[in-house]
């Protein structure tokens, strides 16, 4: 039976215009080692709607172990341990362990008994799609190519990391961190890490269930081995205009992943802001100290200016085949730095424009109206 904060929690969503529908079957639990192509039932955005989610069978490729949650693009896992507090959790993974978890099945599907496992079934899913999306791009574009490591990635659930020196720990946020460790031997390796925050705030969509938010997030892992990683950053220009794209490319496939251009409102109502179908500009506010303000650009800002750029060339020629164009630039990116090997707005528009090919007419006039004074300077 399912919980009854599970119940509570469906309820009051149904009740802020989420459609929400969970569908109980009599039967077993599951048991034994069940693996991929797998149905389980989760809640997933219904298609073209605002905010409005349903619960049904989903379709699950990767996983290795339904009962943990294991496979090729990670494994959920959880701590009751504040993560910076104990160095060797993210160092080795130690104390990192799978969340307890309760399936029913019946008719071939795997349902969820409690909120718990609703919500961790629900984050490795949301991975696995963002990881299917970038992947239809091409064999290349494969990040358990790009990242062998890829299995090993760890999604924490209710992560708790101190957001700086006051030990106040971090919430209503997820975020993916590259966690560089240096080894017994002095060798050096990346821990690549997916937290889910808890929710003390957000009373609409937790972020956990926020389709959009979770395919921001792990975009951001396929940016990084893609190409962001190996992008010098010493430059200010160059760093400022590179962490601007890697956040607007995550917005966009936060889009795609939960077919809501306005997905962050689902979570955070911020009016719009982070909205890829709102219009915005490449304005001077954003143009003036991007080449010389060293901490705190507006990142997000400038991304979303981004991000509206490619949603509205995907509303031009199609969102498939921009978000392809864009991966076949991001795996060739050193070809788009200027002459002298940094990177700028223009120079990487240019290479976008090159990498969409006999249909780059459309996406040359929305980069002329939205980077004015910047695109082809």
């Amino acid at each position: 039976m399912l919980d009854s904060v599970f119940r509570k929690r469906l309820a009051i969503w149904s009740g802020r215009s989420f459609a929400l529908c969970f569908v109980l079957f009599l039967a077993g639990c599951a048991n034994g080692s069940v693996s991929g192509p797998v149905q389980i039932s989760l809640i997933q955005p219904i298609a073209g709607g605002h905010c409005q989610y349903q619960v049904v069978p989903t379709s699950v490729t990767t996983l290795s172990n339904i009962n943990t949650l294991k496979g090729a693009v990670g494994q959920v896992v959880t701590t009751n341990s504040v993560l910076d507090s104990v160095p060797e959790i993210l160092d080795s993974f130690k104390g990192l362990n799978p969340p307890d978890l309760d399936f029913g099945s019946s008719g071939g599907v795997y349902f969820p008994e409690d909120f718990q496992t609703l919500f961790n079934a629900s984050l490795y899913q949301a991975v696995e799609e963002t990881y299917l999306l970038t992947l239809a791009a091409g064999p290349q574009a494969d990040l358990t190519v790009l990242n062998p490591n890829l299995s090993q990635t760890r999604i924490i659930y209710n992560a708790q990391l101190s957001i700086d020196d006051t030990g106040e720990l971090t919430t209503d946020n997820a975020a993916y961190q590259a966690y560089p460790v240096t080894l017994p031997d002095g060798s050096a390796v990346v821990r690549d890490y997916l937290y889910a925050f808890p929710d003390h705030t957000v009373t609409l969509l937790p972020l956990g269930l926020n389709k959009g938010i979770l395919g921001h997030e792990s975009m951001h892992e396929w940016n990084r081995y893609a190409w962001m990683g190996k992008v010098d950053l010493t430059n200010t220009l160059t760093k400022n205009t590179i962490r601007s794209v890697d956040e607007g490319t995550a917005d966009l496939a936060g889009f795609m992943i939960s077919t809501d251009s306005n997905f962050f409102d689902c979570t955070f109502p911020i009016q719009g802001a982070r909205d890829l179908a709102k219009r915005k500009m490449f304005d001077t506010n954003l143009s003036s100290n991007i080449a010389t303000k060293k901490k705190g650009y507006p990142i997000h800002d400038a991304g979303a200016v981004w991000a509206y750029a490619q949603w509205k060339i995907g509303s031009a020629i199609g969102q498939r085949e921009n978000l392809n164009a864009l991966e076949r630039m991001f795996l060739n990116f050193s070809s788009c730095a200027r002459n002298d090997g940094e990177y700028d707005f223009n120079s990487i528009i240019q290479c976008h424009l090159r990498a969409i090919g006999s249909r780059s007419g459309a996406a040359s006039s929305v980069y002329s109206d939205v980077f004015a004074g910047t695109f082809g300077g």
